[in-house]
């Protein structure tokens, strides 16, 4: 016959929880808040311990949805066992910036040289209903909206003379969520970005 020796810890009934923990959000800005994220020490067994989530005195869901991220938020740890609690406070954060899932289509020839003071820099260009439309990056934020800017460089201004390409514009966009963080995308057209031809 086989025998089998089991040892069984039991979990402290003492225990502390740990005054502000900061945790990362996913990229579908929720997260799952496990007690042992915000106690303090390391501790056997944490399905012992269950974790409550509220702001101002309202209870807050867990996984932690995305309208938290950024808010700190009270936690109290129970020992199943024994009752005895912990409270301390978890701050959510998104450190991911916005997803940038396609960049402005390159324009190559749609402008003539004298648009070049009506493009640059004008943010009415990524209006679609813009005469002069230059197209804009489709842009996504799990987490909160996103700001949408941009910066135009003028490139080898010439004469304008014959068919060659005489001037060009490289467009950035800058995509930032309301916590600062932020992508980038480069228009371009040919080596960079809009064309401007005679």
């Amino acid at each position: 016959s086989i025998s089998k020796e089991v040892t069984i810890i039991e979990t402290p009934e003492e225990f502390a929880c740990n005054d502000l923990v900061t945790i990362t959000v996913n990229a579908g800005c929720e997260i799952l808040v496990r007690p042992e994220m915000v106690m303090s020490g390391n501790y056997f067994c944490y399905d012992d311990y269950e974790i409550f989530i509220s702001y101002d005195g309202q209870v807050v869901p867990n996984p932690v949805p995305a309208q938290f991220t950024g808010l700190t938020l009270r936690t109290l740890v129970r020992h199943r066992p024994s009752g005895r609690i912990c409270i301390g406070n978890v701050r959510l954060v998104d450190v991911q910036g916005p997803q940038v899932d396609s960049c402005a289509t390159d324009i190559r020839d749609r402008f003539i040289c004298s648009d070049v003071s009506n493009i640059l820099n004008n943010p009415e260009t990524i209006d679609p209903d813009h005469p002069l439309y230059t197209g804009r990056p489709s842009v996504e934020d799990n987490c909160s909206g996103t700001t949408l800017t941009f910066q135009d460089i003028l490139v080898d201004q010439g004469a304008c003379d014959g068919d060659d390409t005489t001037a060009y514009i490289r467009r950035r966009f800058f995509a930032e969520d309301k916590f600062g963080n932020e992508s980038t995308c480069d228009q371009k057209m040919l080596e960079l970005e809009v064309i401007l031809r005679k």
